[in-house]
């Protein structure tokens, strides 16, 4: 099963939640092919200066660096008070996987959940196959 194939989108509820989620970590990219079809072909020449375009950085698993947007004060680099900048179809996976839960917002603290079947590991051994193919050594990025 393919990870859009999980993606939820409660406007209701992350509306009245105001982005607790976000305002704690920013979601990662967990899907290469999902990140390049959003941000273009990756190239080991211009990985990082696309990373710097598009407000986004880092986030090491298991030695393997994952994109996610920049993290500020405030959270995610892409909340504002309207909620999400970023289109539905823009937004990291690990965002799209949040299931909703309403329990978050009546007592203010992360109750939504990621669905079981998804695995971090096969998705952090994809990137790590995605930089392989396209000559990124991971260690380079790491000093990033």
């Amino acid at each position: 099963m393919e990870l859009s194939d999980r993606f939820v989108e409660n406007h209701e509820i992350c509306a009245l939640c105001g982005g607790l989620c976000c305002k704690t970590y920013p979601g990662m990219y967990l899907s290469p092919e999902r990140f390049e079809r959003i941000y273009g072909k990756v190239a080991s020449d211009n990985f990082l200066s696309l990373l710097e375009r598009h407000g986004l950085t880092f986030k090491v698993c298991l030695g393997i660096p994952i994109p996610i947007p920049r993290f500020t004060e405030r959270g995610c680099v892409f909340l504002d008070d309207a909620g999400c900048r970023l289109s539905f179809s823009e937004r990291p996976c690990e965002c799209l996987l949040f299931v909703p839960v309403e329990e978050t917002v009546i007592e203010g603290e992360i109750h939504c959940y990621f669905p079981k079947e998804v695995s971090y590991v096969e998705c952090f051994r994809k990137w790590k196959r995605f930089y392989s193919l396209r000559g990124i050594d991971c260690a380079e990025l790491l000093t990033y």
